[in-house]
C-alpha cells in the first residue's frame, strides 16, 4: 500500500519528561482510551494521500480493479461514517498529492499519458520514459474542474515531492528544484525559493496546522531536523527551529493546536513545541493495550481528544477516537500474548476484543523484536519466559516444531472440549486431513487457521508415473538424459539446506525423539548436493534458467503453493505440460509438506484459558476464514469459494459500463506469463491434492545446522559419505536427547 511510505520507522524509547512521570500518580498518566469510529477507509484500495482538515477526513484514492486504475477524491465529513466519492480519471491518468482549501475545493496534480502504458508501467511518476503533460488542478467540492495551469519552469525542471494549501494565497509546492507558488484564484505559479537554499538531503516535507500556518521540516547538515515557519508576507522560508534531537530519523510529523507537533514510534506518540529541546510523552500506546501495523494519521480535536488512523497490513485501516482515561476508571484484567511471528489480523483483534470486553485487556508481548539467532530468537525468548513460569496467556507461534516443543514439555492446554462444545465451530465443516495433521497423539494443542504447501512439482509427460525418491534418482537421471546436479533445477548449494528442511527430515521420528542417518537413502541425499557442488566449482560450470522444464534438463521445480493459481503458473508458465506434484525426494517416494501460516495455543498454566479461547476462536470463523488471501483456509466452505474464483475470469467494467476480461501476469526469467482461469478438472485436482496431505512441516534451525556442519567435510572431500552420516547420526542423536525434557 502506498500508506506505507507513510510509516514510521523509529524504535520505540522514552525521550522527555520520564522524571515528570515518576512526580505524578496514578498507572494511567499516558493511557487513552481507544473507540473505533466505524469506517473502514482502506479495502483493497489505496489511499496516495490521506488528511484531516476542518470538514472531516479526506484523501485522493486509487482503485485497482483487475488491472483497470481509477482515481477519486474521497470525503468522510464530520460525524458521519461513510464516505463521499468523486471520480476524477481513470484510464490513461495519474493523479499524486492532494490538498484542499477553507471552501473544500481541492488541488491535485494531474498527468495525462498519451497511451494507458504510462500509468501501467510505473511505480514512481518520474521513471516512466514517456510524455506525460502534467498540471496543478483546481476542483470544486463536487468535482468540477475550477483551473488546471501549467507547472513553473522550475516545478517542470524537475518533480514535485510535496505540496499544501497556504490559506488565501494559494498552493505552495516542494520541488526538487525549490519552492513554488501558485495563486488560489488563478492557478499563475511562480517560482519563490530556488533549490540551492537549503533542502540539503532532499526530504523537505511540508505541514499544515489547524490554524493554516505551513511548516517546511527538513535535515540539516548534521541530519537532525529542523523546521521552517513559511512567512507569507515575504513569501519565503523565515524563522528555523530547532526539533528536539531525541526524534529519530524517519519520524513521520503531525500538527496540532495545544502542541505544534506531535510525531508516533511503534509504541508512543510524543509531543513539543517549536525551539523545545526536549518532547513530552502524551500516550503510552502499548500501556493502552493498543496495536496497529502503523499509525498513518494524528489529528488534535481538543486537549488530551485526539483521532488517529491506524493501518494494518491487511489492505484495511480504521478511525479511532482516543481520549484521555478517566483515572477512577475501573482497571481490566490482564490477558496476554506472546507473538514469535506477526500478523496483522491478530492485531485488529486485539483492538476489537479489548473494546468489547469491559473486564479484560488484552496485552501484547511481542517476542521477534530485537530477536537474535540461535538460542536468543523470538522462541528462545519465549520458551525462556515459559520455563519461568512468566509465559503469555495465548501463543501465536510460528511453526510446527515450535508447537512440538512446547507440547512436549506440557506448557500447551489442549482445546479439543472447547472445539466440541463451540457450537459456531463443532458445525462447521473444516479440511479433514489438515485438521488430523495438527493433532499430536489424538490431541489438538493448535489452531492453524491457514496454510501453504511446500512441495516439488514435476512433468508427467516427461517422467510418466514414476515419482522421484532417494533410491531412484540416478537412475531416473540416466533413462532421461539429465544431469545429477540438475535433479532441482535452479537450487545452487547455498540453497541446499531446503533439502536438510525436507527430505532430511525423512530420517528423524520427531515423536520418538529418534533418528536414523546411516543407511544408503541419506548418502543418496548427501551425494546428491555434492554434486551441485561440484558442478558450481567446475570451470565451465552454467547455471541453468528457469527454461530448464520446459527443455526437460531437470526433474523437479520446489515452490511452496499458496493459491489455486499456482498450478496455471506451474504448468503453463514452468513446465508447458500437465504436471503432477511429487514432493521433494524422501525414502519412500516424495513428500508435500503443510506449512502452517500461523499456530495459536494457550498456555496450560493461564488463569484465563476460557478466555483465551474467546480470543483464538475468531480465527477459525466465517469473518477470518473467508479473508485469507494468501494460503488456504482450513474451512471447507471457504476453501471451495476460492477455488471456485479460480476457475472465472476477473474483470472490470469500463466508463462505458462494458464488462472486460483482464488476467494477472508474473514475470519467469525473462518471459511475461498471463495466469489464465483454471478449468473446473484442473481446480478439482488442486483440491484433492490438498486433502491428500498430511505431513507439518518440522522447522528446526538447529537441527537443519547440525547436519549442514557434519556434512561440509564431505563435501570438500575429507571424509567419506560413510563417515559424514555417522556424524550427523551422533550429533542428531544428542541433540534429541538433550531437548527431551
Amino acid at each position: 500500500m502506498l500508506l506505507c511510505t507513510m510509516a514510521f520507522l523509529c524504535s520505540c524509547a522514552n525521550f522527555g519528561d520520564d522524571d515528570d512521570r515518576a512526580q505524578k500518580t496514578g498507572a494511567d498518566v499516558y493511557v487513552y482510551d481507544f473507540e473505533d469510529l466505524g469506517i473502514e477507509l482502506l479495502k483493497n484500495n489505496e489511499y496516495i494521500s490521506l488528511n484531516y482538515d476542518s470538514s472531516g477526513i479526506y484523501g485522493l484514492k486509487k482503485s485497482n480493479n483487475d488491472g483497470h486504475i481509477n482515481y477519486s477524491f474521497s470525503r468522510i465529513k464530520n460525524g458521519q461514517t461513510r464516505a463521499e466519492e468523486i471520480l476524477i480519471g481513470s484510464g490513461n491518468t495519474r493523479f499524486d498529492y492532494l490538498c484542499t482549501d477553507n471552501n473544500d475545493n481541492f488541488y491535485v496534480l494531474r498527468t495525462i499519458y498519451p497511451d494507458k502504458k504510462g500509468v501501467d508501467n510505473i511505480n514512481d511518476d518520474y521513471e516512466y520514459s514517456g510524455k506525460g503533460e502534467k498540471k496543478l488542478v483546481k476542483y470544486s467540492p463536487s468535482g468540477d474542474q475550477i483551473w488546471a495551469a501549467a507547472l513553473t519552469t522550475q516545478d517542470a525542471a524537475g518533480y514535485i515531492r510535496d505540496m499544501a494549501y497556504v490559506k488565501e494565497i494559494g498552493i505552495l509546492t516542494c520541488s526538487t528544484e525549490g519552492l513554488s507558488l501558485y495563486d488560489e484564484l488563478t492557478g499563475e505559479g511562480k517560482a519563490i525559493v530556488s533549490k540551492d537554499k537549503g533542502d540539503i538531503h532532499g526530504d523537505r516535507e511540508l505541514l499544515v496546522s489547524p490554524d493554516g500556518t505551513v511548516y517546511a521540516v527538513e535535515t540539516d547538515s548534521s541530519w537532525k531536523y529542523i523546521v521552517y515557519e513559511f512567512d507569507t508576507k515575504k513569501m519565503n522560508l523565515g524563522k528555523k527551529y530547532n526539533i528536539p534531537k531525541e526524534v529519530p530519523m524517519g519520524a513521520k510529523f503531525f500538527t496540532g493546536t495545544d502542541n505544534d507537533f506531535y510525531y508516533i514510534d511503534k509504541n508512543c506518540i510524543y509531543a513539543f513545541n517549536k525551539g523545545d529541546e526536549k518532547t513530552r510523552k502524551i500516550c503510552d500506546l502499548i500501556d493502552s493495550a493498543f496495536y496497529a501495523d502503523n499509525i498513518v494519521l494524528l489529528f488534535e480535536k481538543s486537549e488530551d481528544e485526539y483521532e488517529i488512523i491506524a493501518d494494518y497490513n491487511t489492505a484495511s485501516s480504521r478511525a479511532f477516537s482516543m481520549r484521555k482515561k478517566d483515572s477512577q476508571s475501573d482497571e481490566k484484567k490482564s490477558i496476554t500474548i506472546g507473538i514469535t511471528t506477526s500478523d496483522s489480523y491478530v492485531r485488529q483483534q486485539v483492538n476489537i476484543f479489548n473494546q468489547e470486553n469491559r473486564e479484560y485487556n488484552i496485552i501484547l508481548t511481542d517476542y521477534t523484536e530485537n530477536s537474535l539467532l540461535g538460542y536468543h530468537s523470538a522462541y528462545g525468548r519465549l520458551l525462556e519466559d515459559m520455563q519461568k513460569g512468566k509465559g503469555p496467556d495465548i501463543l501465536i507461534l510460528s511453526s510446527y516444531s515450535d508447537m512440538c516443543d512446547l507440547r512436549s514439555k506440557g506448557f500447551l492446554e489442549p482445546i479439543d472440549s472447547y472445539l466440541r462444545n463451540d457450537v459456531e465451530i463443532s458445525s462447521n465443516k473444516y479440511i479433514e486431513n489438515i485438521a488430523g495433521a495438527i493433532k499430536e497423539n489424538g490431541k489438538q494443542f493448535a489452531i492453524m487457521p491457514y496454510f501453504s504447501i511446500n512441495t516439488c512439482a514435476a512433468s508427467s509427460e516427461f517422467l510418466g508415473d514414476e515419482a522421484v525418491s532417494l533410491s531412484n534418482y540416478r537412475n531416473l537421471c540416466n533413462k532421461h538424459n539429465v544431469k545429477i546436479q540438475n535433479v532441482m533445477g535452479t537450487m545452487n548449494f547455498a540453497g541446499a539446506d531446503i533439502l536438510y528442511e525436507t527430505s532430511g527430515f525423512d530420517f528423524i521420528d520427531i515423536k520418538e525423539k529418534t533418528c536414523d542417518f546411516q543407511n544408503y537413502n541419506f548418502i543418496n541425499l548427501i551425494s546428491l548436493i555434492r554434486e551441485v557442488k561440484r558442478a558450481e566449482d567446475s570451470d565451465i560450470y552454467k547455471p541453468l534458467d528457469s527454461n530448464c522444464y520446459i527443455e526437460n534438463k531437470s526433474m523437479l521445480l520446489p515452490y511452496v503453493i499458496s493459491s489455486f493459481e499456482d498450478y496455471r503458473i506451474i504448468r503453463d508458465g514452468y513446465f508447458k505440460s500437465d504436471i503432477f506434484f511429487n514432493g521433494y525426494p524422501s525414502i519412500g517416494g516424495g513428500i508435500s509438506y503443510i506449512e502452517p501460516g500461523m499456530m495459536l495455543s494457550i498456555n496450560s498454566r493461564s488463569e484465563y484459558k476460557e478466555k483465551a479461547y474467546e480470543f483464538i476462536r475468531y480465527f477459525l470463523l466465517d469473518e477470518y476464514q473467508y479473508s485469507i488471501e494468501w494460503g488456504f483456509p482450513v474451512y471447507e466452505n471457504a476453501l471451495d469459494l476460492l477455488m471456485d474464483k479460480s476457475t472465472r475470469a476477473r474483470y472490470y467494467i469500463d466508463d462505458s459500463g462494458k464488462r472486460v476480461d483482464t488476467n494477472s501476469t508474473i514475470t519467469i526469467g525473462k518471459r511475461e506469463f498471463v495466469i489464465t482461469p483454471l478449468t473446473t478438472s484442473e481446480a478439482s485436482y488442486m483440491k484433492e491434492f490438498i486433502c491428500s496431505l498430511n505431513k507439518l512441516q518440522y522447522r528446526d534451525p538447529e537441527i537443519v545446522s547440525l547436519i549442514s556442519e557434519s556434512v561440509k567435510p564431505y563435501y570438500i572431500g575429507d571424509i567419506t559419505a560413510e563417515k559424514a552420516s555417522s556424524l550427523v547420526q551422533h550429533r542428531i542423536e544428542k541433540y534429541l536427547k538433550d531437548n527431551n525434557s
